[in-house]
């Protein structure tokens, strides 16, 4: 997780107070779940952290992404569906949830649905992982499980 921005509380109070926060870096995701948590930061210095909640971002027309299984076991492969509005590269950028790169690759596709297998990911750990694919302008982020 990263810090997106910060809101100043009201206090301690008796009354129950509503606070708002729009994260302007969602515009850059054109697609797929991003994850959220708060972190309450108490007068005292001490944090206590929320539940961490998925928020789903609609994918424009375009670029649309889904892995099959995900969740997936270690071992099994995992195949992604890709479509496209128009023939040309697309990019696709594995990295842990440090941002890490584990592999990158490239690929022209044609014009509507493609099914890509996703070998790199038949070696990769129990753990979470991101998918960034890109086509031109479009992006789509894709959080990927493997138990």
């Amino acid at each position: 997780f990263q810090a997106v921005g910060r809101v100043a509380g009201a206090g301690t109070s008796s009354h129950t107070h509503s606070y708002q926060f729009t994260d302007a870096s969602l515009a850059r995701y054109t697609g797929g779940q991003v994850y959220y948590r708060l972190r309450q930061v108490d007068e005292d210095g001490a944090s206590t952290y929320s539940a961490v909640r998925p928020v789903q971002v609609p994918a424009e027309a375009g670029l649309l992404v889904q892995a099959y299984p995900n969740p997936s076991v270690v071992a099994t492969p995992v195949t992604l569906t890709i479509r496209v509005d128009h023939a040309g590269p697309v990019a696709l950028y594995l990295t842990d949830l440090l941002g890490r790169a584990i592999s990158q690759q490239q690929t022209d596709l044609p014009t509507g649905l493609s099914a890509l297998s996703l070998g790199e990911a038949n070696q990769l750990a129990s753990g979470l992982y991101l998918l960034w694919v890109q086509q031109g302008r479009q992006q789509q982020v894709l959080t990927l499980l493997r138990q």
